[in-house]
């Protein structure tokens, strides 16, 4: 890697590599990970989190969406579904008694194409995840797609509402969750609402056009 000092090298979840070696001079380099948006619960993430406060050449790889800023709020929706999941299957105590809702786990049990139009075709989104991503305060894909989609998006991490500016509403049981969407999907203003706020948190900051960026001008102060 000392052959190259002039490219920025981009590690991914490097830190224990690092950590032991502190003094090793590699060139520019961003060490990267999911973005842990307040200190993570689990040990071995504390470590790694309180290791990325303490360096100058660390960035965050926050979970955003791939659409492009141009086309958000362009593409055609036509609401049939109450709601939509498609990934692992999380909170299925909850998934399994919606009536109305698109639920699918990811390939191959589903194609991009399918997967895409659940969300041009349902009110809201639920940006579930997994126990260890919400103790770590890790918000996943799913919830920027869903906001990027023009879906309104429900999720079970409570740190995902102010990530997003209170775009995203947290749910807290069943009975929450089937409160919300029936609120969205039966009041045409709030959804509406809600809607516009979204795609105007996903062009302002919610793609990964925005992170490249980031990487783009973290790499120019190395």
């Amino acid at each position: 890697l000392k052959l190259f000092p002039n490219t920025t090298k981009i590690f991914w979840f490097f830190h224990e590599f690092f950590i032991k070696n502190k003094d090793i001079n590699l060139g520019k380099r961003i060490l990267t990970g999911e973005h842990f948006l307040k200190e993570p619960l689990l040990p071995c993430h504390k470590k790694r989190y309180d290791f990325e406060k303490s360096i100058d050449y660390h960035h965050p790889l926050t979970f955003l969406s791939y659409i492009p800023i141009e086309k958000i709020g362009t593409l055609e929706r036509k609401e049939i579904w109450d709601a939509q999941f498609v990934g692992a299957y999380y909170k299925t105590e909850w998934t399994s008694q919606l009536n109305n809702c698109f639920i699918r786990n990811t390939a191959p049990e589903i194609s991009e194409e399918d997967r895409i139009n659940s969300f041009l075709s349902s009110y809201v989104s639920l940006g579930f995840s997994a126990d260890d991503n919400i103790k770590n305060n890790v918000v996943t894909e799913r919830v920027a797609e869903g906001i990027s989609f023009g879906n309104v998006v429900l999720c079970d991490n409570p740190v995902a509402t102010e990530w997003t500016d209170g775009i995203v509403e947290y749910v807290c049981s069943l009975e929450d969750l089937k409160n919300k969407i029936n609120y969205y999907k039966y009041n045409k203003q709030a959804f509406l609402k809600k809607q516009k706020e979204g795609y105007n948190w996903s062009k302002q900051k919610g793609t990964y056009t925005h992170l490249a960026k980031q990487f783009i001008t973290k790499s120019l102060t190395l």
